[in-house]
């Protein structure tokens, strides 16, 4: 999914899909009102067959129409692959993987994302000779960052003000990497893959790693987590160089957010009318259905419905011996204190789901982990805030790196 042509190819897709899917939901409330309406007063017999034929008409006629414009677009497919995805397209590519990224792993759709490592808006290869070109003067020492639900590597850049990973580089020396993931998978298949991607890394890198450090926003930290523990479990090398994971805002404890939509999504079924609006809730990804609870290996799942209003407790992830955690939360208001600010959080997450991952026991190596509660400050905006970055640096300089901490230069006005 990177380039224009792909881009259309899946937009028409979509729009075909979008026809065909919202037809039938109307439909179904069409339905039930002309049963409700039966029992009240006789319905013409060919009332019901007439609204049949329609909307089976409707979803004739966008199937034929999406199938020609897609066989259309492939015949014009070189001209129209030219040049990469537009910021907006990806941005919008991005949220529909959010949203029902793994329908489109499974029905192979244009707009899937494919998990990989990019910077300066490149795709990086992991073939050793490309990758050294890829990055002239790599630093041994190498940062990950990993963006959340719906997003991609441009959110953390705002105003072309320099990211965090580009003043990192500066400051402290390092090569930063972005990953782009879709978003919509499960977040153990995210960290499978993760940790496979990582292992090719460090092989095909052109200069011995000495130190790996992750930082994840949101969804980021959880697949960042997930991804060290199958690590842990396939004996991969790069864990013998990890040395700190960073999580910004994220739902360690789970999601209310998510707590609230599935309950919706269960308020529907309730009445034959909003019956088949339920569906649309249903169809939301297993990526955003994970944050409900935080769930990070596959086992969580197994016997378990993901639509039901059953809560569990995910089981629990130690932290990595050796490691050093820095985990950031954040609160809209300025004070951490109160019921607003506990449950609130930063819009999404609270501060309790983002500072207290499940590890199965409170013991902790001593100053192996660093919390840090920021106000004032909004999910999103803990991407590319300067009060982050404050906790950001010194952490990785002296937790991280072994350095002594360093002076931090005056927040920028905002």
């Amino acid at each position: 999914m990177e380039s224009r042509g792909t881009f259309l190819q899946g937009a028409v897709k979509s729009l075909k899909t979008l026809v065909m899917g919202g037809s039938q939901v109307v439909e179904g409330v069409h339905s039930a009102v002309l049963n409700q309406v039966a029992v009240l007063a006789p319905v013409p017999a060919p009332v019901p067959m007439i609204t049949r034929l329609v909307y089976r008409s409707i979803r004739e006629i966008a199937q034929l129409a999406g199938s020609s414009a897609e066989a259309i677009l492939a015949m014009g497919q070189q001209e129209a692959a030219e040049g990469p995805l537009e910021s907006w397209q990806l941005h919008l590519v991005s949220a529909f993987n959010g949203a029902f990224g793994d329908h489109f792993e499974r029905e192979g759709h244009p707009w899937t994302i494919a998990m990989g490592f990019h910077r300066h808006g490149q795709s990086l290869p992991l073939a050793p000779e490309p990758l050294a070109e890829a990055l002239k003067t790599p630093s041994p020492h190498i940062v990950l960052f990993l963006h959340g639900l719906g997003m991609n590597e441009l959110g953390w850049s705002k105003d072309q003000e320099p990211s965090f990973g580009a003043r990192l580089e500066a400051e402290a020396g390092c090569t930063s990497l972005w990953l782009r993931y879709n978003t919509g998978r499960h977040i153990y298949e995210n960290g499978q893959e993760l940790a496979r991607l990582l292992e090719e890394l460090v092989e095909s890198y052109p200069v011995p790693v000495e130190s790996l450090t992750v930082v994840g926003h949101s969804m980021g930290g959880l697949v960042a987590r997930s991804a060290g523990h199958y690590a842990l479990r396939a004996q991969y090398r790069w864990t013998g160089y990890l040395r700190g994971i960073c999580t910004l805002g994220s739902p360690h404890q789970g999601a209310h957010l998510e707590h609230i939509g599935n309950w919706f999504s269960h308020l529907l079924t309730v009445t034959p009318y909003s019956l088949p609006l339920s569906q649309i809730g249903r169809l939301r990804s297993v990526g955003i259905k994970d944050l409900r609870h935080g769930s990070l290996v596959e086992e969580d799942w197994h016997g378990r419905d993901r639509d039901s209003l059953e809560s569990f407790v995910p089981q629990p992830i130690p932290l990595i011996p050796d490691v050093n955690y820095l985990l950031v939360a954040s609160t809209l208001g300025q004070s951490t204190r109160g019921p607003v600010s506990k449950l609130v959080g930063d819009g999404l997450v609270s501060p309790g789901s983002a500072l207290k991952p499940r590890t199965g026991t409170d013991q902790e190596q001593p100053g192996q982990v660093t919390r840090a509660v920021l106000q004032g400050v909004g999910h999103i905006e803990l991407l590319t805030r300067s009060e982050v970055y404050q906790q950001l640096l010194p952490w990785y300089v002296h937790q991280v790196r072994g350095q002594a901490p360093q002076a931090l230069p005056a927040p920028e006005p905002r």
